[in-house]
């Protein structure tokens, strides 16, 4: 159980590092070489850790909650490409509002893994803090 929550905490870290990249690499004046690549890498990272999460997991609300946190982080990747796409085609603002917004999908918005979209609920990171409670 202490190497679920280790890897849970780990899982929440990397959603709230990838919410602050995202939202500096369309910040004016940082820098996207610096940040698009650390966002990417922190986003596969947290799909690693959702992934042996899940398979680590004993109860069906766990391993559900798991999924529609991987589906979450996917949901982001979509997301970020389509912000990724405006800022090298010059439309900073677009980029920022794509991460700011995000698009709804099934009632839910799915900008950010890390706060759930526009609403700032963090409902990525919750979903990883309910499954420590959970499994």
């Amino acid at each position: 159980m202490r190497a679920f929550d280790l890897h849970a905490r780990e899982a929440t870290d990397a959603l709230a590092d990838v919410r602050v990249g995202q939202q500096a690499y369309v910040a004016a004046g940082q820098g996207i070489a610096f940040w698009m690549p650390k966002v990417a890498a922190t986003t596969e990272t947290a799909a690693t850790l959702i992934a042996g999460l899940r398979q680590a997991a004993q109860g069906g609300l766990a391993k559900a909650s798991l999924d529609d946190a991987a589906a979450t982080v996917t949901d982001f990747g979509t997301v970020d490409k389509r912000a990724r796409d405006y800022l090298r085609s010059g439309q900073p603002l677009m980029a920022a509002d794509v991460h700011l917004h995000g698009r709804r999908r099934g009632g839910r918005h799915r900008g950010s893994p890390g706060r759930g979209g526009a609403d700032g609920s963090g409902a990525g990171e919750r979903r990883v803090r309910v499954v420590r409670t959970q499994a």
